[in-house]
């Protein structure tokens, strides 16, 4: 097992790529996930080896709900009162996700005369009392009452046909939708406390570099986390230069934006947005950087590629596969990013993975590879391999 490689040749060849050097950071901006236990000292354990994971990626693709997911494989839930934090989040992401149905079903349907995406006519009285209702209260628990009303509205086919079908980033509605809409009428009660899935599956911008850390092996694994909007990206290049502290860069990207248009940028895809920022960024990474390329939310991209042509996408615009090949189409993707790096780095080794962060398992697999990867990477790079 991977573990025990690390375990027994820490001296020897982990302390090619262990490293002490700070990246810029700040715990501004979001709950903290050190609800599970302390950290001792100064972050480092009694072998004094720290290894750092930098994280970056557009925004939406996924990075902060790849960090929790690392963090509570390896330390475990968080607490009571650390979940309780999350609580308005999770509450802002179904006011979001409710209001802007009803918006686009009222755009889309009403407005264009399109009845498969008009809600019915019955539910106008609970979609108006919702709206007025979120008006008044712009924060805070929800009520019981209107979690009713939001059920009664997400039941609607129409509004469903909403959220599969149209992609319109004026509304920017949560990836996570679908899971808050069933679990509505448990988050509505009186008391509620996020559970950790809850927590996995909310959205929550990222702003500045807060880093968190866990054990695994005898080191400290730190993962830093770089907010992706835009006016975010503008901070990178400080953390960038100190990126020789980093044993290595995690660059996320989303596979379901293949068709979905930036919210900054709405002349462009995600996924396009991901690979002008891959572009731009990787040349300014040390050359002793292992970069590893991470296709998140691959489980969107299974059930849109069913009726969605990749093709559509300008960057994918030359693939010639079988369309609906989840393989096939995958692996395009992952030759685009490929080439790019060759370009960037000739020679260089760059390991890509498909991910759903908010997979447990899915996510421990991946850090198993990291660690063989960032490992072989390390040897190499030292002459050993």
């Amino acid at each position: 097992p991977l573990e025990l490689l690390f375990k027994y040749t820490h001296l020897a060849v982990l302390s090619i790529y262990t490293k002490f050097m700070g990246i810029c950071s700040s715990e501004e901006g979001q709950p903290s996930h050190h609800g599970r236990k302390p950290d001792k000292g100064n972050g480092r354990n009694k072998r004094g080896g720290e290894v750092r994971l930098m994280l970056i990626g557009p925004a939406q693709s996924g990075k902060s709900t790849f960090k929790k997911q690392l963090l509570r494989i390896h330390n475990g839930d968080l607490d009571v009162k650390a979940r309780r934090d999350y609580a308005e989040a999770v509450n802002v992401n179904i006011r979001d996700a409710i209001q802007g149905l009803i918006n686009i079903s009222r755009t889309y349907g009403n407005g264009m005369n399109n009845s498969k995406l008009a809600y019915d006519k019955s539910l106008e009285p609970c979609a108006e009392k919702v709206m007025q209702y979120f008006k008044v209260n712009d924060e805070g628990r929800i009520s019981r009452e209107i979690g009713e009303l939001i059920s009664q509205i997400w039941e609607d086919p129409s509004i469903k046909a909403c959220y599969k079908d149209i992609d319109d980033p004026e509304y920017n509605l949560p990836d996570s939708t679908t899971y808050f809409m069933a679990e509505i009428n448990r988050i509505c009660q009186s008391g509620y406390i996020p559970t950790m899935e809850d927590i996995i599956r909310v959205r929550w911008t990222t702003t500045g570099a807060p880093s968190e850390s866990f054990e695994f092996a005898g080191y400290t694994v730190t993962l830093v986390d770089l907010g992706g909007q835009l006016s975010e990206r503008r901070k990178w290049n400080r953390c960038i230069e100190d990126s020789k502290g980093a044993t290595a860069v995690l660059f996320l990207g989303s596979l379901s934006g293949f068709h979905k248009k930036c919210i900054e940028n709405q002349g462009i895809t995600q996924l396009e947005e991901a690979f002008e920022i891959f572009k731009e960024f990787v040349p300014k990474l040390d050359e002793n950087t292992h970069v590893i390329l991470i296709l998140n939310k691959f489980d969107l991209f299974r059930e849109e590629i069913g009726n969605r042509d990749i093709t559509d996408c300008p960057l994918l615009k030359d693939y010639k596969g079988d369309l609906r090949n989840t393989e096939t189409t995958l692996n395009f993707i992952q030759h685009k990013f490929y080439q790019l790096y060759q370009e960037m780095r000739p020679g260089s080794l760059m390991h890509s993975h498909a991910s759903d962060a908010t997979h447990e398992d899915v996510v421990q697999q991946i850090f198993w590879d990291i660690t063989d990867s960032v490992l072989r990477f390390s040897l190499k790079n030292s002459g050993f391999i």
